[in-house]
């Protein structure tokens, strides 16, 4: 038997993840033209737990946090929002439905533990942007993984087996993994189901791109980009809440890559994570799912603590060679710790370093100090390293420039798209300071050539 997917016939089968009892009761009647908000208000009531749950998600929308709401009432409903009073009923009735189930490789516990801290914090950032309401940011983000439910519940043999085969592998080798098998990802079967049940486009394209933003198409700071992005932090806050407190630090890079596009600071990701951590806590044991990880509260580390040992392990790998041709260098990067570690470790070769935490900054201090060569981050407040090789290409004292561009991202659109640009070389992080030290030999040979 083939395990690719059709999902017509899944909806027919009957196999896909589905709300039941009072919250498929609940579904109904916002459905209907005319419903009556007080029999809504009414069927909630008859189901203690459940409007305990509700109570809680009308308080997170309610703005007089000094009167909070203590009853399901017409009010309440209408301050959440009858979108989101279906949205949040489906949640909870698939979360008390499918505790477990025949995939043997699929923690179903650690899925939902892991699905309402993603909830959490989605509400969180969701709350400062104001991109969409709030209990809609809390189900987007708590339904936005139920697509690798679906597999499990749809093809749990199949499903079990890819798990354990792409165990430890990157998300973008899972999806393709999926497609093979399945002829469809994770992402796209929880798209096709929160489109049947009902949720806007808005969300179901988010969902479908918040593992990758960068492939979706969508153009940044529009409200769907932001989205999207929005989702993917909300997935990496997620794992801070499950995490151990020696593990957690090993996901901040990648958080605060993320939360720039977002035009986020350090301090404001620290602070969402750790709210986020916080509520995960509180609704844990209403949802009777297990809380687990590093109760302890999220701080940035030191600075220097991190670069002292940055240094130590990157001059065990190879310190940069004594400069034949010292260069005057931009280093431009919001990562106070990165910028310390590479401005140490250039001029340890001789070379003069300036640096800068934006593009802004950086654009001035390459004008200024008639500098050789410009280290600027992907992604950075204000002008990112794209925008300001762009900018400095068009200025006759920056066409001779070497920039290069500092990213974590390995997309090869991207790569096109900066090389037109006028980036002359890549500095992947982690940074191998080999590979550094040949990219500024070529800079070197470029000025050694001009006199």
């Amino acid at each position: 038997m083939s395990d690719k997917l059709d999902y017509a016939e899944l909806k027919a089968s009957g196999l896909l993840p589905s709300p039941r009892g009072v919250a498929l009761a609940i579904m109904q009647i916002c459905q209907q033209e005319n419903f009556s908000l007080q029999e809504l208000a009414h069927t909630i009531q008859g189901d203690p737990v459940l409007a305990g749950r509700v109570i809680k998600i009308a308080n997170l929308a309610n703005p007089n946090k000094s009167r909070p709401i203590a009853s399901v009432t017409t009010d309440s409903l209408i301050l959440i929002g009858i979108h989101a009073v279906r949205q949040v009923v489906l949640s909870f009735s698939l979360i008390n439905t499918y505790q477990e189930g025949a995939c043997k490789n699929f923690d179903y516990q650690k899925f939902w533990a892991r699905s309402v801290a993603m909830g959490c914090a989605a509400h969180a950032i969701g709350s400062l942007l104001r991109i969409a309401p709030s209990a809609e940011m809390f189900t987007c983000g708590l339904l936005a993984g139920v697509g690798r439910l679906g597999l499990a519940a749809v093809r749990p043999q199949a499903y079990s087996a890819l798990l354990s085969e792409t165990a430890g592998s990157d998300i973008n080798h899972q999806q393709a993994e999926e497609h093979e098998r399945f002829g469809l990802s994770h992402c796209e079967l929880g798209a096709q189901m929160m489109a049947d049940w009902g949720f806007p486009k808005l969300f179901i394209d988010a969902i479908v791109f918040h593992e990758n933003p960068e492939t979706s198409g969508f153009v940044e700071g529009t409200r769907q980009y932001k989205l999207a992005a929005t989702l993917q932090l909300a997935d990496l806050m997620a794992n801070i809440c499950l995490a151990r407190e020696a593990e957690r630090e090993a996901y901040l890079p990648h958080m605060f890559e993320v939360g720039a596009t977002l035009s986020l600071s350090r301090e404001q990701i620290m602070d969402l994570t750790n709210l986020a951590c916080a509520e995960w806590r509180e609704w844990a044991p209403l949802l009777n799912i297990r809380a687990e990880g590093s109760t302890a509260r999220f701080t940035l580390p030191e600075p220097s603590d991190i670069a002292e040992a940055a240094m130590a392990e990157t001059e065990q790998m190879a310190g940069l060679q004594p400069s034949n041709f010292p260069l005057r260098i931009v280093f431009a990067d919001d990562d106070q710790t990165l910028t310390l570690l590479m401005s140490r470790l250039l001029a340890s070769a001789g070379h003069t370093v300036f640096t800068a935490k934006n593009g802004r900054l950086a654009y001035e201090l390459a004008q200024r100090e008639k500098v050789h060569v410009i280290i600027a981050d992907w992604v950075m407040p204000e002008a990112d390293g794209l925008m300001l090789c762009q900018s400095i290409r068009k200025q006759d004292w920056g066409r001779d420039i070497y920039f290069m561009i500092l990213t974590a991202l390995e997309d090869e659109q991207l790569q096109i798209e900066a090389f037109e640009a006028g980036v002359d070389a890549f500095v992947k992080k982690p940074f191998n300071a080999r590979l550094l030290n040949a990219k500024l030999l070529a800079a070197q040979r470029r000025f050694d050539r001009q006199g």
